[in-house]
This record gives structure tokens, sequence and C-alpha cells, in this order.
């Protein structure tokens, strides 16, 4: 790996109220093999800020996570048609200084090689004429596992061809060029909360065609009963749960 260039890169990190299962993210993030990147973490209004997570127990990440916090109220999205969270992840992606990309939802996981199987994929294309790949996931429920590699590759989007993003990945699977990106303009809408990366996913199709499969699998996907219920607090029984603290994937 030391004769492959080192690209750095930027995983963005939306977080909103999900105080225990945010510790997945987080835990998984510390225990990544590869050392050039940078998180952006962009909390959405949560009356437990993410700030006080990462201070009270990820103080060995503070200088690799920039915080991001929007204070807009429910009723404050709601009067404006949406979040605004799609100006702070544009933000992000601009200040970062990062050739690479990637999201990594607060109930997710990363696979602790993700980032160096990315940066050998990437580096391959010496002139850059490949814009964005996608990788496979693995479905994992948090409220009763962790995520592990011996875990069955079940995500429901698992491609082996190249596909148009839009209605065929999750925004999870997907790794893409900064510098494309603000070539191009390709950017998140806002305000908006359903369906955010639906034009963002449709912008990169436009520029760079389908996208490929890369080849390996990058991240444990949070899949369980109710998550997508139109509760008022979906993940009400996962944070139930203690948090996990001393987190590792074994």
């Amino acid at each position: 790996m030391s004769d492959i260039p080192q690209s750095k890169f930027l995983i963005l990190l939306p977080y909103f109220n999900r105080p225990n299962l945010v510790h997945n993210a987080l835990g998984s993030i510390r225990d990544l093999q590869y050392d050039n990147f940078i998180v952006a973490g962009i909390d959405d209004g949560s009356t437990i800020p993410l700030s006080e997570i990462v201070e009270m127990h990820y103080y060995d990440l503070k200088d690799r996570i920039k915080l991001y916090r929007i204070n807009d109220t429910v009723q404050s999205k709601f009067d404006q048609g949406g979040s605004q969270v799609g100006r702070y992840l544009n933000r992000a992606i601009v200040e970062s200084g990062a050739d690479l990309i990637l999201v990594l939802c607060d109930d997710d996981a990363l696979v602790p090689n993700v980032l160096i199987n990315a940066n050998c994929w990437f580096n391959k294309d010496q002139d850059h004429s490949t814009l964005c790949g996608f990788y496979h996931t693995i479905d994992y429920n948090p409220i009763t596992q962790r995520p592990e590699m011996d875990l069955p590759v079940t995500g429901l989007h698992n491609y082996n061809e190249a596909v148009n993003g839009l209605c065929s990945l999750d925004i999870g699977q997907m790794v893409w060029r900064i510098e494309t990106c603000k070539k191009y303009g390709i950017l998140f809408n806002y305000p908006q909360t359903a369906y955010l990366e639906s034009h963002f996913f449709q912008r990169l199709f436009d520029v760079g065609g389908r996208a490929k499969f890369m080849g390996f699998v990058g991240q444990f996907k949070a899949t369980f009963p109710g998550m997508l219920s139109h509760r008022p607090d979906p993940y009400h029984n996962a944070e139930m749960r203690e948090p996990i603290l001393n987190w590792s994937i074994k």
C-alpha cells in the first residue's frame, strides 16, 4: 500500500437524536485502518448534541471531527420546507480539502478497511475519469447485534454491475471525487428532508455516468423492524439500550 498515493477522505456524518446508535458509527471511525481522513459531524438540531457525545466518549477523535450544528427546531424545519442539512453537507465538502468523500449515517458503521480499499480502487484510475463507485453493505440490527464481518452480505442494493445510483443505491454505499463535484456544482439540495440524495444521485449520473461496483463490502447498514414507520421516534426502542463503550469489531 505504500506505493499507492494516499488520498484524503471526507466522511460526512449526519446526526439527529440517536445518541446510543451513533456509537456504532463513531466506534467504527475509531477502528479505521487508514489514517488520512477527516469527519464532518453535522448535527441537525438534536436535543442531545453530537458535540457532547464526542467530548465524553471520543475525545481521541476530536482533532479529526469538525462539528457543524444546525439550530433549527422541528417547527422551523416544517415552516421552511425541510431540513437545512444539505446546506451544511455542501459547506463541509467545500471546506474539507479532501479528495474522496462518503456518507456514514448515524446508525450505520464502517468496515475497518473500507478506506484502504476505496483508495486503491480510485488510484488505479490515474486520469481521474471515474467520478464515483459503490460498495456492498451488510445489514444488521443495531438493537440486538454489533456490526460483525461474519454477518451475511444481504444488503438490499448490492448490485454487481454499474448502475445509476438513483433508486438503486443507498447514499452510504457511494464514494465519489470531490474535485469533480466542485467543478460541476454537484451538491445537495436544501431545505429538504425526504429523498435528499435523489437530486444528488441524478447529477452524479448526468456528469459521470453509471457508478461502478468497487468489489468489496464497505459498510454495515442498520435494518430493524419499525425503522421506517411514521412514529415520532422510530428509534425509541433502540435508544433504550445502554451506549456501546470500548466499541470494536472483533
